[in-house]
């Protein structure tokens, strides 16, 4: 009897054992997994940390690319605002050389006009001037009377300016 009762007691420790050994091999893999799990997970965080890194990386790059964008668009944007007024400072030029052209056309014909008139009074001014010199010579020689007085002279002298006066208002 004594024989039956070992074989369920060893039976006992025997699966006593072998569940003691399950369960030590059950914590040695737990270790292992945790540990894997561990790694993978410090391996996350490092891939995490780089790609955030990369990610600072780019976006800095692209502020940069953004900031080399503006500054040309900047100038873009300058030149055209200056082309801009260029092209209305030359329409204003325009439309004040027409406005001139305009003022000096009738100016100019109005030029021509007093050139010729003055002209034409240089040489009235050229006859009238021969023709006082005819007259003059004209009445120095017509014959004075030599017995009369001085009186008589400043007479004739008179009667000479007045048909020179008379001759000019003809």
């Amino acid at each position: 009897m004594n024989d039956l009762q070992q074989k369920p007691e060893d039976a006992f420790e025997k699966m006593s054992e072998q569940l003691k050994a399950q369960e030590h091999c059950w914590q040695k893999e737990k270790q292992y997994l945790e540990e894997q799990y561990s790694n993978m997970l410090a391996e996350a965080h490092a891939r995490a940390q780089e790609r955030e890194e990369t990610v600072q990386k780019t976006r800095q790059k692209l502020y940069g690319l953004e900031q080399i964008h503006k500054k040309p668009a900047h100038e873009n944007n300058s030149m055209t605002n200056t082309l801009s007024n260029a092209h209305k400072a030359h329409s204003s030029l325009l439309a004040a050389c027409a406005l001139l052209s305009g003022a000096l056309c009738p100016l100019y014909g109005r030029l021509c006009a007093v050139s010729c008139q003055r002209d034409i009074l240089q040489e009235q001014v050229k006859h009238h001037k021969l023709l006082n010199q005819k007259i003059i010579s004209l009445l120095s020689a017509l014959p004075a009377n030599v017995g009369n007085s001085q009186g008589k002279g400043r007479l004739g002298q008179r009667r000479a300016k007045h048909l020179v006066y008379i001759f000019r208002r003809a």
